[in-house]
């Protein structure tokens, strides 16, 4: 607690001294510090038994520090407090403009990898990308490039090179292949690629293709030896985003598939494979002269997942359908008010074992504020 106290005592202090609203900056000689941050506060409810009927949460509480040492040389802090108990660091990096075109990242970042994992907790369209239901987390497309470390933030080196215009985006990276804040237990690395298209320069749409490669260890028996070596598993994305978070329709769909190495099979020396496709699509209208809002924006996400995709259902691996209708206010900028109804019905299974085999149902209201 004493970590969360000072961290947030010290950023409250620079942000006293500081001389504009809006984006905070503090300017020396040397430097610029501009202080952003979000908070997110939700209240979700869900059909699971046995987890809480409803519940209130602060599901981000961040402040980040962006450095800008001089005209190539950048960085970024952003802690998480929303545990109350210990910090979470999410971005933590030092970023290099080596030429007009190329940029370098060193240290931990996002994967470039997953079209809704990319997108921004500032601006994601539904509440909560992997679609939970109450305190557990079904198979959806987020669900899966996250829990099995080909998405989300990971540690290494980022290499960024774009054109003139910026309509061709060539991203390439080498991590540890771990979850956030984990340390290594592979000496071997992750490769993510992803290559983003903008065919149409008066048109707001986005084409891209990616794979993620990360590690994991193998332990097999052969002739009464145990034998413990490293193996590679592979995710491919195809994505594609319409539109804008400003104004109008905007969509975003993907497809993923790829190993699904928690289900190694140390007798064939094979893991099996998974796929997820998902959709969201939206409408943002403005709303004129009105009080509280100044738009508003309808959605829908449709989002098919199978973590097994060579076996039936089982007890324990089970995928599904996820519908997601919601709504949001935007009150200023990104600074909302979002109601969605998450919707998941799970594919049949051989053995039916509550509550895998009901559709669960749960209903999540949140507040978010970016500054």
């Amino acid at each position: 607690m004493r970590k969360v106290t000072t961290g947030l005592m010290a950023l409250v202090a620079l942000g006293l001294g500081a001389r504009s609203a809006g984006a905070v900056e503090i300017d020396s000689k040397a430097e610029k510090i501009t202080i952003t941050g979000r908070i997110q506060t939700g209240w979700y409810t869900s059909t699971i038994k046995g987890d809480p009927g409803n519940e209130f949460l602060v599901r981000r509480a961040r402040m980040a520090l962006k450095l800008k040492i001089n005209n190539w040389l950048s960085g970024v802090i952003e802690p998480d407090f929303a545990s109350g108990v210990s910090v979470d660091l999410k971005d933590c990096y030092v970023k290099g403009e080596l030429s007009d075109n190329v940029d370098i990242i060193l240290g931990q970042t996002k994967r470039r990898f997953d079209l809704f994992e990319l997108t921004s907790s500032t601006q994601i369209l539904v509440i909560e990308r992997d679609g939970r239901i109450g305190r557990r987390v079904f198979p959806t497309l987020s669900s899966l490039t996250e829990g099995l470390n080909y998405s989300d933030r990971d540690v290494g080196v980022f290499v960024l090179a774009h054109d003139k215009d910026e309509r061709c985006l060539v991203e390439a990276a080498v991590t540890n292949g771990v979850k956030t804040n984990t340390k290594p237990q592979l000496g071997a690395k992750a490769f993510q690629g992803r290559v983003s298209v903008q065919p149409m320069k008066e048109n707001d749409l986005t084409l891209n293709a990616g794979v993620s490669v990360k590690p994991f260890r193998t332990i097999r028996t052969v002739s009464g030896v145990q034998d413990s070596a490293t193996a590679y598993g592979s995710a491919f994305e195809g994505s594609v985003e319409c539109g804008s978070f400003k104004a109008g329709p905007h969509l975003q769909a993907g497809v993923v598939l790829g190993t699904n190495d928690t289900t190694y099979d140390p007798v064939a020396d094979e893991s099996q494979k998974f796929f997820a496709v998902q959709a969201i699509a939206t409408y943002k209208k403005e709303l004129a002269s009105n009080k509280w809002f100044e738009s508003v924006e309808p959605l829908v996400r449709i989002g098919l997942a199978d973590p097994n995709t060579d076996t039936d259902a089982s007890v324990t691996s089970v995928g599904g359908l996820i519908i997601t209708p919601g709504v949001n206010l935007f009150v200023a900028n990104r600074s909302r008010l979002s109601a969605n109804i998450d919707i998941y019905f799970p594919e049949e299974q051989n053995v039916a074992v509550p509550p895998d085999h009901d559709t669960q149902i749960s209903f999540k209201a949140a507040s978010w504020i970016y500054f």
